[in-house]
């Protein structure tokens, strides 16, 4: 056996050799990593809704102007009633959004809802409202908004779980808040709740295939390098030079005639 230089050329002379082999290899490997991934494993599905925490309310601000009027000898709670009352213009005015906030009360409640992703994600009574899902609280860029995002098995599951999870931290017309219950100042309000995901999040077939793709091509390789390694049959006229050490000055051609016009030729060597 004759010492085979690894060069640029001999990886092209080997991969031209078995092109069909390593195409072949490549899309069987591809194929089999997308039907893995279609039919061996369990899809996962995501469904995610979104709540806004804050630090006060339209009713904390008008207890604290009564608070700092009374010490002034003012006792005046109608700016407070006004609020509780749902026809009033006050609530109205909370209710769409049209009272006025300060840059202090935004990095306030984004604090506070960096405290609720640890309050939340901890709580007993959610972790037992699961159902088998998995849950995972995260604020979005740094801000007083919250994503909570349930994935399970089932898309349905994923979405009524969440949904629920949601109404306990903000609270329904029958039931308090979880927030409410824990602060007595602040609120959470959903601003998105969760629809029926209508396609998996996990597996991604593509990332599969692509790397089916990649590992087919990187078997072939390997598998044509070591038969190209271990082939002892003598090609061309350096194979020979490098087996004997003689030089080759010329080669003859051998004909086989089959038919009239059909030939096969052959190289044969000579020193």
């Amino acid at each position: 056996m004759f010492y085979k230089e690894l060069t640029v050329s001999f990886f092209l002379k080997m991969v031209l050799k078995r092109i069909r082999f390593i195409i072949l290899l490549t899309v069987v490997g591809g194929i089999l990593c997308l039907l893995y991934a279609n039919f061996f494993i369990t899809p996962i599905y995501s469904a995610q809704a979104m709540v806004i925490v804050q630090n006060y309310t339209a009713k904390d601000a008008a207890a604290q102007a009564a608070q700092e009027a009374a010490q002034n000898g003012i006792n005046d709670q109608s700016q407070i009633e006004d609020i509780n009352d749902e026809n009033s213009e006050n609530n109205n005015e909370f209710n769409t959004g049209t009272v006025k906030i300060f840059a202090s009360d935004l990095n306030a409640s984004s604090t506070l809802a960096d405290y609720c992703t640890i309050l939340f994600q901890n709580n007993v009574e959610i972790q037992n409202m699961l159902n088998g899902c998995t849950m995972s609280i995260a604020q979005e860029q740094d801000s007083n908004f919250l994503w909570i995002t349930m994935t399970s098995s089932d898309p349905q599951v994923a979405s009524d779980t969440c949904n629920a999870v949601v109404n306990r931290i903000t609270g329904t017309k029958e039931q308090k808040g979880l927030f409410e219950e824990i602060f007595v100042a602040g609120g959470v309000t959903a601003v998105k709740y969760s629809s029926v995901p209508s396609s998996s999040t996990y597996p991604d077939v593509r990332t599969y295939a692509i790397y089916g793709l990649i590992g087919g091509l990187a078997i072939s390789l390997a598998i044509s390098f070591i038969l190209e390694m271990i082939d002892t049959t003598v090609k061309y006229d350096d194979d020979l030079f490098k087996l004997y050490k003689i030089p080759v000055f010329g080669e003859i051609l051998d004909f086989d005639q089959k038919g009239d016009t059909n030939y096969e030729a052959k190289n044969t060597y000579y020193k």
